[in-house]
């Protein structure tokens, strides 16, 4: 309850401040808050998963507060995304996936990327949808273009690379 209180007196002291209306003052303080929290979240990835900072540690041998400095010591602000990736890879052994994951956090962190944004300053979105079938079934769903078109439509998709009963990743243009 002292919590809300508190937090209420912050809320009316800065619509004194400003004059906002209390909705938009607890607003801005919420932002604010959200903000901060997630200022102290280590991503895990460019797309904005989260992880632990001890998975981190536990894959490369530093957390993502020390990589940025080594990061920020060898001069990574003004390299390219790939070649903060290589140094990671091949100075420090870093795996391929955990020195794109660094970097990626590294790059948002440091304000150099948004979050979903690509190299050259596009973005991306990705979809995902499970259903209900074997994976052989939905294998062939998506491989052979007569089944595809049963189940999506007249959909123009160019599959990218397969993994038969793991992973299969494809490109759906959709103008």
């Amino acid at each position: 309850m002292t919590k809300q209180k508190s937090f209420k007196d912050r809320v009316r002291s800065r619509m004194e401040k400003t004059g906002e209306s209390y909705t938009a003052a607890r607003r801005q303080l919420v932002e604010k808050a959200e903000a901060e929290a997630r200022k102290r979240r280590t991503p895990k990835t460019v797309s904005g998963i989260r992880t632990r900072a001890r998975d981190v540690r536990g894959n490369t041998g530093r957390t993502y507060e020390e990589w940025f400095k080594a990061l920020d010591k060898w001069g990574a602000k003004e390299k390219k995304h790939g070649e903060i990736a290589r140094w990671l890879m091949e100075g420090h052994q870093v795996d391929g996936w955990w020195a794109q994951s660094i970097t990626g956090a590294y790059e948002q962190d440091r304000g150099i990327r948004a979050p979903g944004q690509m190299a050259d300053g596009t973005y991306t979105a990705n979809a995902s949808k499970t259903v209900n079938v074997s994976v052989e079934k939905l294998f062939e769903a998506f491989q052979k273009e007569r089944i595809r078109e049963r189940w999506l439509g007249d959909v123009d998709l160019t599959i990218r690379t397969t993994r038969p009963g793991k992973s299969l990743t494809a490109v759906w243009a959709d103008g």
